[in-house]
């Protein structure tokens, strides 16, 4: 492929995001020619799917890493399929480093991977006992009433426990990676874009048998699930 069409496709497909971005219509399409369902909850629009794209949105490719030592000592933007099988992409996306986050190019033009305090503002919207600002947001660990009740798909996850997708958000558990993969089917982590330190970085975890939602921190080497997100347009 020549690099004349490499860019005039790259163009095309650039345009092709921000239609879908603005369309108001619940979907979204990212470099790859993925397509997404949207949600608007308060005043922001979420993915209802993990994000599955291999390419920043510049083009770039990512790298895909299989091998686990390589994957722990990689420190530049990356992912990886579940098991190294790309079976999982259609269901539940692609786990990705924290590095590939911080590029601020993972989610199609006009998107971005949401900061620890839009999650924590999520949180406050769809949760039935903890608003916006309530300060059990600020906390470590398991927090709120029955968030994560309300955000988890009604199906796909191990076990019936009470799952009502209230608002569409359609939370799946894709499991995680460092140096093996777990969870997957009983827990869901997603990266927020705020580091703790120059290691970790904040994220979000859901657990088939629990209610309410973790926030903690974990290496920027870690394999999660990601959803983009924007401020809602009139």
């Amino acid at each position: 492929m020549s690099k004349k069409y490499f860019l005039v496709l790259t163009i095309i497909l650039l345009c092709m995001q921000g239609i879908s971005a603005q369309s108001g219509k619940g979907r979204l399409v990212d470099i790859d020619g993925n397509e997404y369902t949207v949600t608007r909850i308060g005043n922001f629009d979420w993915m209802c799917e993990n994000l599955r794209c291999k390419h920043l949105n510049t083009g770039t490719p990512l790298i895909n890493i299989t091998d686990n030592a390589q994957w722990i000592n990689t420190h530049t933007a990356a992912f990886t399929w579940y098991n190294n099988n790309p079976k999982y992409q259609d269901s539940t996306g692609l786990l990705y480093n924290w590095y590939a986050v911080n590029t601020e190019k993972l989610c199609p033009l006009g998107w971005h991977i949401p900061s620890d305090d839009e999650w924590k503002n999520l949180e406050g919207i769809v949760d039935s006992l903890y608003s916006v600002g309530n300060e059990v947001w600020n906390e470590s660990g398991l927090r709120g009433s029955n968030v994560a009740v309300v955000l988890k798909a009604t199906d796909g996850w191990r076990d019936k426990y009470p799952a009502t997708d209230s608002y569409g958000f359609s939370a799946l558990p894709g499991g995680e990676y460092l140096t093996a993969f777990h969870g997957y089917g009983t827990s869901g982590f997603w990266w927020t874009s705020t580091e703790s330190d120059s290691t970790n970085a904040w994220y979000r975890n859901m657990v088939y048998s629990f209610d309410n939602i973790d926030r903690n921190t974990h290496p920027k080497t870690m394999g999660f699930s990601v959803r983009c997100v924007r401020a809602k347009t009139p």
